[in-house]
Parts: structure tokens; sequence; C-alpha cells
């Protein structure tokens, strides 16, 4: 006999009541719990309070809301191939990735922005564009390079134009044709729930290309991944040795190219522990 909701919300509350009574006796009686990694807090607690068996059936749906802003420009916006169709569709298939821990993306707007001369003089348009084609490019070690100048350019001199700080109560994706050369996506600003994709990438390919929408999605989860509060975890170990990546699975938070089929999929139980605080702390700050 299936269970009730109401069951399946008793059954989750008396899990929290054991992972609240965890929380407080580390408080307590740990003195460097403070210093821990958000990461390194909640790979502990799985340890100590595993989740239950068949969580997803127990686990209250967090409902996020999302708002995708199309960046219409001649220099660095991205096609018309993307609409508020086409987007719909790229958010149904990112919600897939984030089923495994309740959570689901509820998209408010599809919104275009248009990046008119009246807001961005074309001289400083052209510049923002040979910046994102010819500076945005990764070093011989593989890491971005002028990560610093790339904040300033996408939040100051562009995104500041649409007043992007203010929007503090949804998760704000912003879509334009390229964000740099070997890039998919960027969480530009965690404290505002702010992430730019490109349209068009040379990561795995030898120019900028198009890329394939349901790979657009996959990076999408990805940088909401940044959003709620997750790093990179290949190749990382925890304190006591424990590879980041426990199960072996193809992680969500790590990337890839699309002949490769992008990233992965899978996320660990701290992973989702840690994403679903996030959720639960933005959605009571957006109450209050």
């Amino acid at each position: 006999m299936p269970h009730s909701s109401s069951d399946k919300n008793q059954h989750w509350e008396k899990y929290m009541n054991l992972v609240r009574e965890y929380s407080r006796t580390c408080r307590e009686e740990q003195p460097g719990f403070f210093a821990l990694s958000q990461e390194e807090k909640f790979y502990q607690q799985c340890r100590a309070c595993p989740l239950p068996a068949k969580s997803l059936n127990c686990m209250p749906e967090l409902r996020l809301d999302l708002k995708i802003n199309l960046v219409r420009n001649k220099h660095i916006g991205c096609s018309s191939a993307l609409c508020s169709k086409s987007v719909e569709q790229m958010v149904e298939n990112m919600g897939i990735y984030w089923k495994q821990a309740g959570i689901q993306w509820n998209l408010v707007g599809v919104v275009e922005r248009h990046l008119t001369e009246d807001l961005l003089p074309e001289k400083i348009q052209e510049k923002v564009k040979h910046f994102i084609h010819h500076e945005l490019s990764r070093g011989p070690d593989g890491k971005m390079q002028n990560k610093g100048k790339r904040r300033h350019v996408f939040l100051e001199t562009v995104l500041s134009k649409f007043d992007y700080q203010k929007a503090l109560n949804t998760y704000d994706v912003w879509i334009f044709d390229a964000i740099g050369q070997e890039s998919q996506g960027v969480c530009i600003c965690r404290p505002t729930n702010t992430v730019i994709l490109g349209e068009r990438s040379s990561k795995g390919y030898p120019v900028l290309t198009p890329r394939p929408h349901e790979l657009i999605s996959k990076t999408m989860a990805h940088e909401l991944g940044h959003a709620l509060g997750l790093g990179h975890p290949a190749r990382e170990h925890f304190r006591d040795g424990q590879p980041k990546c426990i199960s072996g699975k193809r992680n969500l938070m790590q990337g890839g190219v699309d002949q490769n089929g992008g990233g992965g999929d899978h996320l660990e139980d701290w992973q989702i522990c840690l994403t679903r605080f996030k959720a639960v702390r933005f959605l009571k700050r957006r109450v209050c």
C-alpha cells in the first residue's frame, strides 16, 4: 500500500530531526566544526546521518524560481534560435538532472534583453566582443585567464545595465552568443545567483560553434549547482582521504566536451544535502 503524503512528510521530518541533533552536537563538541568547508560538513553529516533509503520518495519538493534572460545584440547576443519555446524545452531537460535532489526549477519568465546603443555605446560593445573572443582563453594549465576582468565586464559593463543585482527572488541565467574561448558557462555571481551561458563555444570544437540545446541544458544544470554551493569534485578528496565522487559515477559537477555528451549527471548524497540546505535558505530569505 503506497504511503500517504503525510506519512512521507513525517518520515522526512524524523530524518531532519536527527540531522538537527547531529549539527547541534557538532557545534557544541567540535571546536573546529565552524572552520570546515560546506562540502566537508555535509559529507560528515551524511556519514553520521545517511539519507533514508529511497529518499526521493519522502523528501519534500523544493521549487526554485528561475528566470532566463536572452541577451539580444549584434555583437554579443544570442541568436533567434533561442526563444521562449526552445528555452522552455531546455529548462524542462535541465530539471531532469535535479529531480534526484528533490529540487524543481520553476520557470517564471523568458525575458528578451536588448542591449541597445542607448544602454551601451557601440564602441564599448565592440570592445566587449573583442575581450570575449580574444582575451578570455585558457592558459597552459587549462585555467581560464582574466577571470577578474571577466567578472567586471559581464557584471559591471553589461548586466548592470539591466539592474541584475536587484533580482534576488530568482535564480537568473543570462545567455550570450559566447562567454569566452573553451568556455560554456559560469556562475558569475553567487550572492545574486547569476549564471551566464554561451550559445556557442570552442570547448571541444576548433572554432566557436553553436552547441546542441540539450547540452546547454546540462551546462545550465551544472552552473546552477555552483549557485547552490557546489564546487568541482573531480580528483578532490575529503579530509579522511575519501574521494568527493564517492560512488565513482560521472558527476553533474564534472565538465566535459559536447562530443562525449558533456559532463556527468549524478549527485552524491552530500551534494544533495548541501544543495537542499542552500535552497531552503534561499526560500526562507525570499519569504522574508
